[in-house]
């Protein structure tokens, strides 16, 4: 049995304006519900959890037809610990997949499970192609120095593992306080193996409000409308 879970409780605080960008248009439709057909596409008998914040929850369960919606954490690692916690026990095998990230093929989808049933946990992503530089301090404004760019992967999602393993992760960073950016980076410090799937240079994640018009340029490519 498979899970996934789609994180969509940010706060969108790059984007402005206060809503969030999952639900924004996107080609006559938000930009979740894009990022929920492709997973319908690719996995329609996969039991979907959809994490949401307080405030659009009923909009989102309106959207999110045939999903089972729950209301997200402070935190991603938060949102998606509840999100795990929301689905079946029985689920064997589970998928993580920001709600952000519309373009994701369903192919994209299949592959990465594929990955997760043959070897327990895998991620999407690409080899990292600009020059890297070491900011000085936090704040940024000067670097310190280059980092070589070789034998560095850009994580995206889909990101999965064996159930067991992420339910596992999950619940030992909380305990212990720990907070990570994403599910590879705790399946690693667990000590799990984790696989490389070749990502998709039109996976992005909507970010900044100038992103919007790429985006709907995007959709054109990706998915052509029928004539």
């Amino acid at each position: 049995m498979i899970g996934v879970v789609i994180t969509a409780a940010g706060a969108s605080t790059r984007m402005g304006g206060g809503v969030s960008k999952v639900l924004l248009p996107l080609g006559g439709r938000t930009v979740l519900e894009q990022a929920l057909s492709r997973v319908r596409e690719a996995l329609p008998e996969a039991h979907v959890v959809v994490t949401t914040r307080r405030e659009d929850h009923d909009r989102v369960v309106a959207l999110a037809a045939g999903a089972h919606v729950v209301v997200g954490g402070p935190t991603r690692q938060a949102s998606v610990t509840l999100g795990v916690e929301a689905l079946p026990v029985a689920v064997r095998h589970i998928l993580v997949h920001d709600g952000a990230r519309p373009f994701a093929s369903a192919e994209l989808f299949r592959r990465t499970l594929a990955v997760v049933q043959a070897v327990g946990a895998a991620a999407a992503g690409l080899p990292a192609s600009d020059s890297l530089h070491l900011l000085e301090g936090a704040g940024g404004g000067r670097l310190a120095r280059s980092v070589d760019r070789r034998g560095l992967f850009a994580a995206q999602t889909p990101q999965g593992a064996r159930a067991d393993w992420l339910r596992a992760a999950l619940a030992t960073a909380q305990r212990e306080g720990r907070e990570a950016t994403d599910e590879v980076a705790l399946l690693l410090e667990a000590g799990h193996p984790v696989a490389t799937v070749e990502g998709e240079p039109t996976n992005l994640k909507l970010t900044r409000p100038e992103d919007l018009p790429l985006f709907e340029a995007l959709l054109a490519r990706v998915r052509p409308s029928k004539p």
